[in-house]
């Protein structure tokens, strides 16, 4: 991957803005590296030469993970290891730190395989809380907004608040993958002490963001990049919380830092638009046109949620502050 210099000078600013002084001499163990989040947050960490820390990052391919963080080809603080998500996880070393991020994210992939969908999320946790236990490591596991379902109200969710989820829905398969997953987490740290964290996450966009996502925003973004018109397949009346992926990275590495064992944290920009509002807005920038195009409902991929929107009021207990807004 080549990194431009828009990007190095983005990793550099965020380097310099977090304290990140308690990672020295650390080890972390992080799966999903060369994801959107945990890709952008291993650059943070190691485009500092000064920070001495240790990554091992477990990569389904090991020829493309390097690859992607060929700035770093010569960097001794990152290493390699090939896993998949079935197998245990044999590390000689010590470790401080276990991030897990190893997920299917993208809707597509819910409609297309919700049985992989659902225990890729609770075997490849299990493995890393094992991991985690063994070598008396915290562990922070990314989850998402997702697991929230649909609420019946219209003001921000806290973190002890759960909506319905159709049991049914195929789609349901990654909500579901993500709740029995931080159950899993906070029975290991209720039977084996292990510090356990979730950080569940709204919808994150910015630079790292793949081609491959079919999210809506993702698609505005492509679309509005490619000069093509901006497709609306709903009213647009959806409110959900969005984060730009340095002030998600911004908050894992304060989580990994402050945040409480058996604790869930939302992490998302206090900012509310609703869907239409955003389309509108990025096409405006990108100077297209917003066309709406009404779909049945009955989609297996499609969201049945129409209010995301996260309280963040926990997570500035511990210090965190989004800076980047829509």
């Amino acid at each position: 991957m080549k990194y431009p210099s828009s990007y190095v000078s983005e990793i550099k600013e965020l380097a310099r803005f977090t304290n990140r002084s308690y990672l020295l001499n650390k080890t972390i163990v992080i799966s999903g590296a060369t994801g959107m989040i945990l890709s952008y947050f291993i650059d943070t960490l190691l485009i500092d030469k000064t920070l001495n820390v240790s990554i091992i990052a477990l990569v389904r391919n090991q020829v493309a993970a390097q690859a992607r963080f060929s700035k770093f080809k010569e960097d001794e603080r990152l290493t390699f290891q090939e896993w998949n998500v079935n197998d245990s996880i044999t590390i000689p070393l010590s470790v401080d730190y276990v991030i897990h991020g190893a997920s299917t994210t993208d809707p597509k992939s819910y409609q297309s395989n919700p049985v992989e969908t659902m225990t890729l999320n609770f075997i490849g946790t299990y493995h890393m809380l094992e991991l985690a236990k063994v070598k008396k490591a915290k562990f922070l596991m990314l989850s998402s907004t997702e697991v929230y379902g649909q609420v019946l109200h219209d003001h921000p969710i806290t973190e002890n608040e759960l909506g319905y989820i159709h049991l049914q829905d195929p789609r349901s398969s990654y909500n579901e993958g993500k709740r029995a997953a931080e159950t899993l987490g906070a029975s290991y740290a209720h039977q084996h002490h292990v510090h356990v964290m979730n950080v569940r996450l709204s919808r994150v966009y910015g630079p790292t963001l793949k081609l491959t996502d079919t999210k809506a925003l993702s698609q505005f973004l492509f679309a509005a990049l490619a000069k093509k018109p901006i497709v609306l397949k709903s009213e647009g009346l959806q409110k959900f919380s969005y984060i730009y992926v340095a002030d998600a990275v911004q908050g894992i590495i304060a989580l990994l830092d402050k945040g409480k064992s058996n604790e869930a944290y939302n992490l998302a920009h206090d900012e509310v638009l609703s869907l239409k509002d955003i389309a509108s807005l990025i096409a405006s920038i990108g100077k297209v046109k917003l066309i709406q195009q009404l779909q049945d409902d009955t989609r297996v991929s499609y969201s049945k949620t129409v209010y995301a929107v996260q309280s963040i009021e926990k997570i500035k207990g511990i210090g965190f502050l989004p800076r980047i807004n829509l």
